[in-house]
Order: structure tokens, then sequence, then C-alpha cells
């Protein structure tokens, strides 16, 4: 569940993302329109101011009025050349006027097409955010499930009872079941205790230990571990951190600590269940672990 809220978060992310590039875009088109559109109105109020000029000098400036009412031959030729800089003009403010209605046309083509573009990402941004937001609700539902359960459990781990003196009578409990735990009772007459108390409470019940015989000492993760003498453990848990076992500060503490764990062979813990079937795990032929079954 983290995982997909991740994912739908990411997705979310690069929506964004794509949105923000979009709405830049598309306030670089709108800039672009907002220019042709002034270049246009610029070239109407040139043509205005032209064909305004034209109306104030009577409409009638033309090559055949210039002929006939020209004073000489200097004033015909000064007419002709102010009518040829008219038609210039005007002319090229025709050009210019046109050349920016197409780049205005271009433009309002271009911010239409970023103003949809944008609202498509926008869209997008909310699916988006709407399934982020769902995953992540799912998520806290499973964190807030999880929270509930380890809460359930510590309550129940509150009011654990001592293997070895369960408040329980005879028949209070259907089915005793145990695992890896025997092995962590502190001494010999420890684990006799808590197999008399489970087979007193219980008529049934699953024990299981972990077998010496296994190369691999399972708490230590140190092959063959389990044969070193205590003394010698104890020298080793108070020099290293070894997985299970804490590093000790005294040798008194590394001592206790070795003593915390004392495995089985078949046959003992066959004696401390004499009444159970003993089904032995075995790794590559190797005794693994016991269980001990009684129902």
């Amino acid at each position: 569940m983290t995982a997909i809220a991740t994912a739908k978060r990411k997705v979310y992310l690069a929506a964004q993302n794509e949105l923000k590039i979009k709405t830049k875009k598309a306030e670089i088109a709108m800039k672009h329109l907002q220019s042709a559109q002034a270049s246009v109105s610029q070239g109407k109020r040139t043509i205005g101011k032209l064909a305004a000029n034209a109306y104030v000098m009577g409409g009638g400036f033309t090559d055949l009025d210039s002929l006939l009412k020209s004073d000489g031959p200097q004033d015909l030729a000064d007419r002709l050349s102010t009518l040829d800089a008219l038609g210039e003009n005007n002319s090229n403010a025709l050009d210019r006027f046109k050349s920016a209605e197409v780049v205005a046309s271009t433009a309002q083509k271009e911010a239409d097409a970023a103003k949809k573009a944008q609202a498509e990402a926008t869209i997008k941004v909310a699916a988006a955010k709407k399934a982020a937001d769902e995953a992540a609700a799912m998520q806290q539902d499973e964190v807030d499930k999880l929270q509930a359960v380890q809460d359930k459990l510590a309550k129940e781990l509150a009011v654990a009872q001592n293997g070895l003196a369960l408040e329980y009578k005879k028949g209070d409990v259907d089915l005793i079941f145990s695992n890896s735990v025997i092995e962590h009772v502190g001494s010999y007459e420890n684990q006799q205790i808590f197999a008399n108390e489970v087979r007193r409470v219980s008529d049934k019940y699953i024990v299981q230990t972990p077998s010496v015989w296994f190369p691999l000492e399972p708490h230590s993760l140190i092959p063959l571990f389990q044969f070193l003498p205590h003394p010698i453990r104890a020298l080793l848990i108070m020099t290293f951190n070894i997985n299970y076992f804490p590093k000790a500060k005294t040798y008194k503490a590394a001592i206790k600590v070795s003593h915390s764990t004392l495995m089985f062979t078949h046959k003992r813990f066959k004696q401390l269940f004499p009444e159970a079937e003993i089904q032995v795990e075995r790794f590559l032929g190797i005794p693994k672990s016991y269980t001990a079954i009684k129902l």
C-alpha cells in the first residue's frame, strides 16, 4: 500500500510539473498575442491617419489634377513627387497591417492551443491529486489497522503471564501454543517447570524449539556457538554485539545472557513432553527444530 501511495504521489507531482510548463507556455503565448494585437491596432491607427490626411487634402490631389493646376514645371514636379511619397507610405502601411494581422492570427491560434493544453493539464492534476489522496487515505487506513493490532498485542502482553507459573486451572485453556520460548527460560530446571505448566493447564499443546544439532546457532547466527562453554560465550558477548545477544558490560551480565539460551536434543525434549509426538524439522538431513504435539 505504501508503494501504491508513493507511485500515485509521483504521478501527481509529475502532473503538477507538467501544468507549470503548460501554464508558462500559455503565458508566453498570451504575451505574444497581446504584442501582435498591439501591432494590428497600431496599423489601423496609421491607416486611419493616412485616410484622414487624404480627406483633408480634398481627395482631388491626382496626377491629372496636378497637371491642370500646376503653376509651372517645378510645381508639377513637386506635386507628382508628393503623390509618389503618399502612395509609398500608404502601400507600406497596408503591408505592415496585413503582416501584423497574419502574426496576430497565428498568435491567437497558439494562445488558444496553449490555453487548451493548460486546461487539460489542470484536469490531469486534479485527477492525479484525487488518486494520490485516495491512495494516501487507504495507506492511512492500513496504518490505523496495524496500529490497532499493535495496541491489542501490547494490551495482551501487558497481562501476559509467567510461563513458569500460569494462573490457569486445568481446562481453562483449550490449546497452548509456544514457539521458540522454552529454550529461553533460564535453566534446565525452569525448562522442566515450563513443560510441567503446559501439560498441567491443557491436554492439547504445540511447543516448538530449535535443535542444538543445527550447525548455525539461530540466535547468534554464529556456527557452533551453542557448543562453546559458557565462559567463552560470555567473553564474546562482552566483546561484540552478537545478533540476538546484546553486548554485555560485565562478565556477570554476559554469563546471564549466555545461560538465557539453552537448546535441546531430541532425547531431552522428549523427556519433557513424554506423551507428545515429537516432529523433527530437517534441513539437508540435519535436525533444525523439534515440535512437541499433543492434540
